[in-house]
């Protein structure tokens, strides 16, 4: 919803000042750009007083313009980006028997946080059920808090007691960053 805002105060900024752009006549113009078929209208003088005017090279009469302005817009946008997870994280492991495997991984981000102990790690599961038989065998963990671009201190659990099955098991698991409490 803020870059909705921010992208419209962007856009009425750039088309104010393309419309401030475009109003700009020069100092001078040629006699000519007036049009001869208008209308004179009584009491009322059809050009200002010669004094105003210069020729130019070609002995054109030029009226110099009596105000002028300048309009002149500042602006100053506060750009927001938020923190992202840059790596996707693919982890493979043979598991035999009632071995019990420790797997780590990084988690690498779009940028450092500005704020310490503030962002976290959100896993869209934690524990996991790879071989879908009915009981939680694989765990993932990462510190409370992320302070660094890579953090290094993640891993996956993987206890081969709880596995019944044999074969390949695949599970995707989405990785977020959430502000800390």
């Amino acid at each position: 919803m803020n870059i909705k805002k921010l992208l419209i105060v962007v856009l009425a900024l750039v088309l104010s000042s393309v419309d401030a752009m475009g109003s700009r006549v020069p100092e001078w113009y040629p006699e000519e750009w007036q049009d001869p078929n208008l209308p004179i209208i009584e009491n009322m003088p059809q050009m200002p007083a010669l004094e105003g005017y210069k020729e130019d090279l070609d002995g054109k009469k030029l009226r110099k313009l009596q105000k002028t302005y300048t309009v002149a817009l500042g602006t100053k946008v506060n750009v927001f980006i938020p923190l992202e997870v840059m790596t996707d994280i693919d982890i493979e492991a043979t598991i035999i028997g009632n071995q019990i495997a420790q797997i780590p991984f990084d988690i690498e981000l779009n940028r450092t946080p500005e704020k310490k102990n503030y962002y976290s790690v959100k896993y869209s599961k934690n524990e996991l059920d790879i071989d879908d038989d009915g009981e939680i065998d694989t765990f993932i963990y990462s510190s409370k808090y992320i302070n660094d671009r890579v953090s290094k201190d993640n891993y996956v659990k993987i206890f081969g007691e709880k596995i019944s099955r044999d074969g390949v098991h695949k599970k995707k698991v989405y990785v977020t960053i959430e502000v800390g409490e």
